[in-house]
């Protein structure tokens, strides 16, 4: 089973109801990993295993649309950041099923890039403190969408 030899799969199982987790829709989940190496760094990822991400069906194109939707508003809100990063994780071609496609997103700011060049990442921002505001403000901004008054 890919699953079980899937380390991604694991930190989902794990994180769905931890402290990292931000907002989750019905097929992706977006956590703050643990260790990440930049403020805010949100980990958007198919909550069942999926190698590519060019196997995604129309209802998971849909779905991770409004999950990017929900977290590109609450990043904007914590950040006031307007520039932002989305990286793309894939597998070389001929890669073993075992590995699980996933976006990074993280908010474009020269401060990240502190001591980058030599490989040592400098966040200031704990995983657990960034993902307990990004939750807060991914519920207000998928609130708003539904045209939820609060």
């Amino acid at each position: 089973d890919e699953r079980s030899s899937c380390p991604l799969c694991d930190i989902i199982q794990r994180d769905m109801n931890s402290v990292r987790h931000v907002f989750s829709t019905r097929y992706f989940i977006a956590l703050c990993p643990w260790a990440s190496p930049y403020p805010y760094n949100i980990r958007i990822l198919p909550q069942k295993h999926i190698t590519h991400f060019t196997k995604i069906t129309q209802k998971d194109i849909e779905d991770l649309a409004s999950l990017l939707r929900i977290t590109l508003g609450a990043l904007y809100n914590i950040t006031n950041k307007e520039d932002f990063n989305l990286v793309l994780y894939e597998p070389p071609e001929k890669q073993n099923k075992s590995f699980h496609w996933y976006i990074d997103l993280y908010p474009n700011n020269e401060a990240n890039a502190l001591g980058e060049e030599f490989g040592i990442y400098i966040n200031r921002v704990k995983p657990e403190d960034a993902a307990a505001r990004l939750a807060e403000a991914a519920r207000k901004e998928f609130a708003t969408l539904a045209g939820v008054k609060s």
